[in-house]
């Protein structure tokens, strides 16, 4: 009778152990994947042709930031900064003149005197 208290209390030990450590918060997936060691990085939400320029547009919820940089990759090239935008604004125009169809990427990049993070990136095909 003495063993099986003690095989009960060691049960209920490891079972209210691992109950105990299930209910932590995981990382969340944006932390792990777009460079974001705070969890604010800004999300890039739509790139889009609009007239002879391209639109793009993000978010982003932290207010920490005194500016974003915009970058493009033209096909499989690097990527360039093409743009700082003020912080409070969340889109830009880009007016680069294609000549062929091109493959197009873009990112913006949160920056302050502490802290730069890079958003997810957007592609689009580009006709003129």
């Amino acid at each position: 009778m003495k063993n099986k208290f003690w095989m009960l209390i060691l049960l209920v030990i490891v079972f209210s152990s691992f109950w105990a450590c299930s209910q932590k918060d995981p990382i969340g997936i944006k932390q792990v994947l777009m460079n974001d060691p705070d969890g604010h990085a800004p999300v890039l939400t739509n790139v889009q042709a609009y007239g002879d320029s391209i639109k793009i547009e993000w978010f982003d919820n932290a207010p920490e930031e005194s500016e974003f940089r915009v970058y493009r990759r033209l096909e499989e090239n690097a990527f360039s900064q093409i743009a700082v935008i003020d912080s409070i604004y969340f889109e830009y125009f880009d007016t680069y003149e294609f000549i062929d169809s091109t493959n197009v990427t873009y990112y913006v990049e949160t920056y302050s005197t502490d802290l730069s993070q890079q958003s997810n990136q957007l592609e689009i095909i580009v006709e003129p």
